[in-house]
């Protein structure tokens, strides 16, 4: 969370100085939760590739070029846990 957040400072003040601007461009909290079930993996999943939709930049999540939702989808190489991710959502449906 750090490295993370240097990044966003640095593009911060990148930004306000470009801009000849002061103050904040991201909201001041992240919120981090850690995964304690495969119910609550599962929900974290979903919402992270639904939150598009929820905010209304889009009518589906598959829309959204942003997300990882259609890598998950098509075979093409990617850094994804794919496979992990698939195979858990499977074994969910099975139950």
């Amino acid at each position: 969370m750090e490295r993370f957040g240097n990044l966003l400072n640095s593009y911060t003040k990148s930004f306000n100085k470009w801009n000849n601007r002061k103050g904040g461009l991201f909201i001041d909290t992240m919120r981090r939760v850690e995964v304690l079930d495969d119910s609550q993996f599962g929900a974290e999943i979903f919402y992270v590739h639904k939150n598009a939709v929820h905010h209304g930049y889009t009518k589906t999540i598959n829309e959204w070029n942003w997300s990882s939702y259609n890598s998950l989808l098509i075979d093409s190489p990617t850094l994804l846990l794919r496979d992990e991710v698939m195979e858990f959502f499977w074994e969910k449906r099975k139950i």
